[in-house]
Parts: structure tokens; C-alpha cells; sequence
């Protein structure tokens, strides 16, 4: 150990220096930590339960709910439209806009003031989603839709905007000739499912699924019931017309 002269005055200055390390760590370092420790929690694997809902579009009629001049809506049916890259995430981008461009996929996109505030993706084809953060669908074409990805910010969840969303895509849907649509609510999603609930879907299938991160949503194999239906491999159809959906309602019916 080096004992000669200035030794001491030498080491309470090192002390000193490395004294003040903690804080130099705290301005650089812990919002890096930070985001490390929450992108790990994002894609830390949950296997969990939900529920397939169904609607027959032709047997509600939702009621209209007229908004202030704020609030507007557009379907965007092209990738070249600017909106699109502000709904599709990085993940989905590729595959959505090849099922948007060819017309497999159609996004709703809900806005205030010209500011997206929300959006709902449905598709009208079968889709190999895996990787792409949606599941695997068999539809029946021109008569099934899936919809998925509904997200409405939390500023504008009062219950007139929703039943406001629920008619734009109800009767967006229509127009294209759908009868039944697909949704699936995580069984622990109490707000969707009660807007769900409120706009008429019923429960046609639970599954539990598998979730890494944003981009795969598996469903387990044989976790589904009833073991057919648009998250089987061949859809809700056994023969050569398509079985009509069934199933209960979310709560008792007085």
C-alpha cells in the first residue's frame, strides 16, 4: 500500500469524486433503467382467458348518436392515406397495408379536432396474424368480419362516443354486406366487456391465449369452446353453409 507524502489528501479527493458518482448515475442512467425494466415487463410471456364475441349485425339497430361539429371519422380503405401510418403500428404495418391496399382490411378512424383519438381495424378474409399481434382467423367471406384492436382514448370513453363508435362500425359493416361480427374482450377487460355487453354481443367461444409483447397473441391449441368456430382451422362452417353462431349473453337478460 502506497503510505508517502499526499497520499491522504489524494484519497479523500478520489473519495470525493467517486462521492458524487450516484448522481451522475441518477441523471443518465435511471430512465434508461427505467425503460429496460418496462419494455422487459412488455414482453414478459402471460398466458391468460377470453372471450369470442358475436353480433348479428342485421338483428340491432343501434341508436343514432349525434355528435358536436368536434368529432369526426374517416374508413380508411388505402395505405397511401396519411392516417394510416398514424393508426398501424410499426409491427402491423407491413401486413396491414397489403390486407388494407387489396381489401381484406378496412381501419375506423375516430377524431377530435382533426387529432386521432381512436380506431378500429376489422377484417373481412381469413388471416394468418401470428407475429403480427393479431390471432389466426377462419371467416366465412362476405359474411363474417373480425374486428379488432378498438381503442378509443381515455379523454372520450363517455358512453355516448362509445355508442357512437358502435354505430359507425356497425353500420360500416352493413354497407359491406357482413352479417356477423367477431370480436374477442380479455376476460379481465371489465370496461370493453360492458360496452360490448351494452351494444349486443354475445359470447360464442373462450379460449385462453399466449401474449409475448405486442406483436403474438397465440391461442392455445384445443383451449377453445366450443372446439369450432372462427378461431379453429375451419371456421364455424362444417358443411356447405356456415352454422349460425350461438351462445349467451355477457350477463342474465331480465
Amino acid at each position: 500500500r502506497d503510505t508517502g507524502p499526499g497520499t491522504g489528501s489524494s484519497t479523500r479527493r478520489h473519495r470525493q469524486e467517486l462521492g458524487s458518482l450516484p448522481n451522475l448515475r441518477q441523471s443518465c442512467g435511471v430512465g434508461t433503467i427505467d425503460r429496460i425494466r418496462s419494455k422487459l415487463a412488455e414482453y414478459r410471456p402471460r398466458i391468460g382467458s377470453a372471450y369470442l364475441t358475436y353480433l348479428d349485425l342485421r338483428a340491432v339497430d343501434p341508436e343514432y348518436v349525434e355528435l358536436d361539429e368536434h368529432y369526426s371519422h374517416e374508413v380508411v380503405e388505402s395505405s397511401s392515406n396519411p392516417l394510416f401510418a398514424k393508426v398501424a403500428p410499426p409491427w402491423q404495418r407491413r401486413l396491414a397495408a397489403e390486407k388494407v391496399d387489396n381489401g381484406d382490411w378496412y381501419v375506423l378512424v375516430i377524431m377530435h379536432d382533426g387529432e386521432v383519438i381512436g380506431h378500429f381495424w376489422a377484417s373481412f378474409a381469413s388471416t394468418r396474424g401470428l407475429m403480427n399481434g393479431i390471432m389466426n382467423v377462419e371467416l366465412v367471406e362476405g359474411d363474417e368480419a373480425y374486428g379488432f384492436d378498438l381503442y378509443l382514448h381515455p379523454d372520450h370513453r363517455r358512453g355516448k362516443i362509445g355508442n357512437w363508435v358502435a354505430w359507425l362500425t356497425i353500420n360500416s359493416l352493413l354497407d359491406r354486406g357482413v352479417r356477423w361480427g367477431y370480436t374477442h374482450v380479455l376476460v379481465d377487460n371489465v370496461p370493453t366487456i360492458f360496452w360490448h355487453h351494452g351494444v349486443g354481443f354475445n359470447i360464442y367461444q373462450s379460449f385462453n391465449y399466449f401474449n409475448f409483447g405486442p406483436r403474438i397473441w397465440w391461442k392455445l391449441p384445443a383451449s377453445e369452446t366450443p372446439m369450432y368456430g372462427p378461431l379453429s382451422r375451419r371456421g364455424r362452417h362444417s358443411g356447405g353453409e356456415p352454422q349460425d353462431p350461438f351462445g349467451g349473453s355477457f350477463f342474465p337478460q331480465s
